[in-house]
This record gives C-alpha cells, structure tokens and sequence, in this order.
C-alpha cells in the first residue's frame, strides 16, 4: 500500500511538472528521475562552493559589418560525475532551492571580469549581455550587485546588456520600468529577451524603456523565408526601428537565416552559423581569428 502510494505521488509530481489539468501513469523512469533531480539539488551548494560552475559565451555578430559585436554569458556545470550540464537540467532545480539569484550574480561578475580581459587584450569595442532571473531582478539588491560588478571589473557600462524577459517585468510593472529606467541612467543598456514568445505586444514593447528587441530564436530558424515567421521577423524589426530600438535576431543556424535576417534591417545576429556556447578560452581564439580575417 505504502508504495502504491509513493508511486502516485510521483505520477501527481509529473502531471505538475507538465501544466496540471492533467493525468500520467506511473513507470520507473520517474522514480529514477526524481531520484536524480534530488541528488542535483543537494549539490548545488558545492557547485558554487567547489567552482564546478563555468560560463560559456555565444558570439553575437554585427550584422552590417560581419564582425563579433558581443557575447552572451551562458552558464554550465561541470560537474564531477555527469560532465558538462545544460542550465535547462539545474537551473529549474536552482530556482525551486533558492540558488538562482547567487547563481545569476555569479555569472554577472565573472562575465564582466572576462570581457574587461577581452577588452585589454585588443577586443576594445566588445560588450556582453547577460540574463538575469525574476528573482535577481527583483532583488533589493540587484542594482547594486551591477554596479559592484562594474567597478570591481573596470567595465564601462556602455559594454553591459542586461537580458530581462517580459516575465521579469510584468510581475510588477511600475516597479520594473523604474529599475529599467535606473538602470540606463547608469549607462548600462538592457535588452528585452525572447520577444514573440509568450504574452509579448506592442503595447509591452512600447512601455518597457529597453535599448534592444531580441526576437525569439524560433521564428527565424523555423522559417524558410518566405513564410509567416520570415512576415512576423520583418514586422518586428520595422516597428522597432521607428521606436528607434535595435534588434538582435536569435536562431541563426544556417546563411538563410543569415541573408534573411540581414536583408530586413537586423542590427545582431545570434545563433549556431556563427558559433555554438563556448568557454572562455575558445572564445578568445574565435574573437582571434575573426579579428585576423575581418569578417565571418
């Protein structure tokens, strides 16, 4: 009876886990995916405190010039028995232990400190966005753990690109355009991610003060060019220019993708064609070699 029970409650886990208003039966994997998810969450903790945490960086290419404009900071786990983790395998597991926001600073200042190195090293005019979770932004303290970030890193803020989502806003709007608008008073310039993929409008598009539209990886590399993600891409970059926003287009994995998106206006293009996330030290050599040869 008592394990009858158990399984049930394993089965009711899952149906959450997918959305509620739901059923699922129970089979073995569960058992043995929670029993996974457990062990992760019980070391998290150690991975901050034993440094098994690294940050990745993805290029994100000016699309005029065909030369690196930036990167996005990525976090991974190396962990100890498993390898290289995805951030889709803790981070949920993060967020649901209280980690987030200690993971979320932790990837801001080593970020900062390694562009900054960049920078010193020849890459003069390169920035880096980084992500931050719900729960960071709304912290007390987040503006201040960016502005630490800054000075402890000797990045100007000028080479800073918060990446927030709509999610990160709505929660309390009034509240979220202030800090938004703080932020930018500071020099630091902020991005609205994954645009098109939620509850996104243009009526949230035109109350957020944000400096870029990133355009949700899905409608460019699910698109062929010519078909309603090629229509919606354009609409998007033509409204966003005349609020004299910029646009990074995520998802570019093929030169389709990369003609398309360069011939509707797109200022930054971000995907696999360039360059899938890697560590620092392979993405000081890629920043290398497109300095060397110009161009992609």
């Amino acid at each position: 009876m008592e394990e009858l029970l158990n399984n049930a409650d394993f089965a009711m886990c899952q149906t959450k886990d997918e959305g509620r208003n739901n059923f699922s039966y129970y089979h073995e994997a569960m058992k043995d995916q929670s029993m996974e998810q457990f062990k992760l969450s019980n070391q998290l903790q150690e991975a901050l405190e034993a440094e098994q945490l690294e940050v990745y960086y993805q290029l994100q290419m000016d699309v005029l010039s065909g030369e690196p404009h930036g990167v996005e900071a990525l976090i991974r786990w190396n962990h100890p028995e498993k390898g290289t983790l995805s951030p889709a395998l803790f981070l949920p597991l993060a967020e649901e232990n209280g980690y987030l926001h200690e993971f979320d600073e932790w990837v801001l200042r080593k970020a900062c400190i390694q562009v900054k190195n960049w920078q010193t090293e020849g890459f003069s005019d390169l920035s880096v966005s980084v992500n931050v979770s719900p729960p960071f932004f709304e912290s007390d303290r987040f503006e201040t753990i960016v502005s630490s970030a800054l000075q402890e890193s000797g990045l100007s803020p000028e080479c800073l690109c918060i990446e927030i989502t709509e999610n990160n806003a709505i929660a309390n709007l009034k509240e979220s355009i202030r800090r938004i608008k703080r932020l930018k008073d500071k020099g630091v310039k902020v991005s609205l991610d994954d645009f098109g993929k939620g509850y996104s409008s243009l009526t949230q598009l035109k109350q957020f003060p944000v400096d870029i539209v990133k355009i949700d990886h899905s409608f460019v590399s699910q698109s062929n060019g010519h078909d309603e993600n090629a229509a919606i891409v354009k609409m998007v970059i033509d409204i966003a220019k005349m609020m004299r926003l910029r646009v990074t287009c995520e998802g570019i994995e093929t030169l389709e993708h990369y003609d398309l998106v360069k011939k509707q206006g797109c200022d930054f293009a971000q995907g696999y064609y360039f360059n899938r996330p890697v560590n620092s030290d392979d993405c000081r050599k890629l920043l290398a070699y497109m300095n060397n040869n110009k161009q992609f």
